[in-house]
């Protein structure tokens, strides 16, 4: 029994590493960052925003469901003008 008591197994080690990422959501105010001084996006001036981007945030931050509806149809406007802009 002494000779098993040396006996010495071969394990396998193996190390683990593990990695956690953290994503923070952060709320956008609406405004283009390439927009600079200019007035915040808002369903109000719906017609002077062409930026998709912009409207589809402004969308998303918007629960009422009659100021969502204007908001797709401006998108659906601009999507469409920016179709016949390529076709053209």
């Amino acid at each position: 029994m002494e000779q098993s008591d040396r006996l010495i197994t071969g394990r396998k080690v193996s190390k683990v590493s593990s990695t956690t990422t953290t994503t923070k959501t952060v709320k956008s105010s609406g405004v283009t960052p390439s927009a600079a001084g200019s007035k915040q996006a808002t369903v109000d001036t719906l017609e002077d925003n062409w930026d998709e981007a912009v409207l589809k945030q402004l969308l998303e931050s918007t629960t009422n469901y009659d100021d969502r509806r204007k908001i797709r149809a401006r998108i659906r406007q601009v999507m469409a003008e920016k179709e016949g802009s390529i076709h053209t």
